[in-house]
Order: C-alpha cells, then structure tokens, then sequence
C-alpha cells in the first residue's frame, strides 16, 4: 500500500510544505518543498515538487498511490480541495485522509523513534485550533492526557518574545535561542507574570495576545509576519522593546536568557507532570518548538526522563510524516523507525546543473556529500 503524507501552506499562515512516500509502512522518499521551490519556509505553497519527487524516487505514478494524508481535519471543505488539486496538478486524485494536525506531530516522533511506548508532548503555534498535546502512546493506542487551546501556546510566547527582541516571528526563533547564550536569566521573576506552570499544564498571561484583544481587526487567527502579536502589557512588564536593528545591550541578552530559561523551566515541568501520570520515562518531543536545542537538553537532563527521541522534522514538514504513519498503521503495517534523515536529493546531483564545467575528479570529490539534506 502506498502512501503519500503531505504538509502544506494551503491557507495563509501555513509553512514548512513537505511530502513523504511510505510503502507498506517504510519510508521511501521525503522532501520539503523549499528544496524545490527555492522559497524558505515555502509558505502558501502545496508541495507539488515534493510529490513529484517523491513519485519519481519510488519509480509509481500518482495511480499507484492509495492515499493522501493530510493534516487539517478541522478545515472546512479541506478535503475537497486536496481532491481537486491532485486531479489539476496530477491528473488523478487518490483517496484523501485528514487528521488531526497534533496527532500527526505525535505520530510522527512515537512512530520514528522505535520506542514500544512514550509519553509524547508536542508544542507548536498553532494547528488544528490546538497549540499542543501530551499523551501516553503505546502500539498503535493514544491515550491524550491534555491538549492546550491554540492561544495557551508556548510557539506564541516564543514568537512574542522574538518579536520583542526585533526578529522575526516564525523565522528567527533560532536567534532568540542563541542570544540566549549571551545573557544571565535575570528576569525570571518578570517572566513568570507571563508564562506560568501548573503542572502538565500551563498558562500564557491572555493580556499579551494582540490578536486576541484586537479580534476586531484580525477577523482570522492569522497575521503577517512583521505585525505586531504581543500587546503593550509586555512592554509594562519587561521594559521598552528592541527596534529591528538596534544595538544588542546586557538587558536585551539577559531578557533573551530570561525567556529561554522560563521555557524550560515550564517544559521540563510538564514533562515530570507527564511522566508521574503515564508511568513511562521514554519522551517523544515535536513541534516547532521542539526544535529548541537548548530546551530539548534540559528535557533529556531531567531525572525522571530514561530516554529522549526527537525527529530529524520536529516543525510542521513533520506531520507529512505522520499523517501517512497514521494510514499505515491503521491498515496493520508495521512502521519501521527512522535510521537516518537522509531521504531527499542528493547533492552532486544539483551542483552538477549549475556547474557544467566541473570536473570528474571535483565530482569525485563531492561523493562524500552524495547523500541527501
């Protein structure tokens, strides 16, 4: 049985398009449609070069395929839509699944991480009307112990604190993360007035979301990157924001060190919450917040976590993943973990294109690269 997951940028607001090729429950291709598209991120985009990648690595065509799977469950006419531009772009459409986007993210890292059992916690923005789950997953059981409302969301703290420091939200996460680094956690007394933990569960202080204050002018949950999501009551707590560009002082690297530490301060505690409910001490991490190095080595430090598993795709290029894991093994397939991360295309193959001129010897050179990022 062939499947094809796909993650896509279908509606404004979405990102990281991906797709994947399982047959009988193995992985055979996987691509992000950044790869192709040459647009990071590939936002507002269906991975149309991702399928076609995917088909053409496992030598089929879209009429081998049995099903797509997707997330998006709780989109209206999702589905029809899917139908529709498969028989546009492909001339056939298969069968479509939808499922829900959190569940795929914990498909996606219980599945590829060959544990027999996990407590699973994923945390992300936003899909699905849900910013995240834990749950104790076992086989093919899911047993959901909390799901957080998508404005309870620890990728929104994070994005707001991004954007507080002149970054941007939903891109430069990875720079908050670093700056870190730099500063001394001097105002954790200040963070824990806006993001609090309660055990499995938290709260982010429901003052600070713009868009929720201002739902009048944001008539969805979505807004562009560069508006501003955090409300004024941050600036009363943390002090006047950084300008994009301004000079990087002491209390802008402490104030980064500050929020890193409250995140896992709060996540690490969830955590031990999880694991005192479900028994288990292996932890599966996903999400777009799962791709915190720092944060993920706090979990795994933690002495009631026995082991830790995150996906080579923790971010939302993983539900693709775990969409069609989800298919798979609900048709009694056995999933087989992932070995590596090596499945899209191989380098010499596209620097050969843009350099014709290259010698045999240079690309004999480059065959150390020949497998794919």
């Amino acid at each position: 049985m062939y499947v094809i997951g796909i993650s896509s940028g279908i509606k404004h607001g979405h990102h990281d398009g991906a797709a994947v090729l399982l047959c009988d429950g193995e992985l055979v291709a996987a691509a992000e449609e950044e790869r192709f598209s040459l647009a990071k991120h590939a936002r507002g985009e269906l991975p149309r070069g991702a399928i076609h990648f995917c088909l053409k690595q496992a030598g089929i065509s879209i009429h081998d395929v049995d099903w797509i799977c997707s997330p998006l469950k709780s989109y209206l006419n999702y589905s029809r839509r899917l139908t529709e531009y498969f028989n546009y772009q492909f001339g056939h459409s298969p069968r479509i699944e939808l499922y829900d986007h959190h569940l795929c993210h914990a498909a996606s890292t219980f599945h590829g991480s060959g544990f027999p059992e996990a407590t699973v916690a994923c945390f992300d923005f936003s899909g699905d009307s849900s910013s995240g789950l834990v749950a104790h997953m076992k086989g093919n059981e899911v047993r959901l112990l909390t799901r957080y409302d998508r404005h309870n969301s620890l990728g929104l703290y994070y994005g707001m604190l991004t954007q507080y420091l002149g970054y941007q939200m939903t891109n430069d996460e990875y720079k908050v993360m670093g700056l870190s680094s730099y500063g001394t956690p001097k105002y954790i007394d200040e963070f824990s007035k806006i993001l609090r933990p309660h055990g499995i569960d938290y709260e982010l202080d429901p003052e600070l979301d713009k868009r929720q204050r201002d739902a009048e002018i944001f008539t969805s949950d979505f807004s562009t990157r560069q508006e501003r999501i955090f409300t004024e009551k941050m600036e009363d707590i943390l002090g006047v924001r950084r300008l994009r560009g301004q000079p990087l002082d002491a209390r802008f690297t402490n104030i980064a060190a500050s929020g890193q530490k409250q995140l896992e301060i709060v996540t690490t505690q969830v955590i031990r919450s999880a694991i005192a409910a479900t028994g288990c001490p292996d932890v599966c991490l996903a999400g777009g917040v799962a791709l915190n190095c720092k944060m993920n080595m706090e979990i795994a430090a933690e002495p009631s976590v026995r082991r830790l598993y995150v996906p080579p795709v923790p971010h939302d290029a993983g539900v693709a993943l775990g969409a069609a894991m989800m298919k798979s093994a609900e048709h009694g397939h056995r999933i087989a973990p992932l070995a590596h991360a090596y499945w899209g295309r191989n380098i010499p193959t596209i620097i050969s294109r843009k350099r014709s001129t290259t010698s045999a010897h240079d690309m004999n050179g480059l065959t150390i690269l020949s497998h794919a990022v």
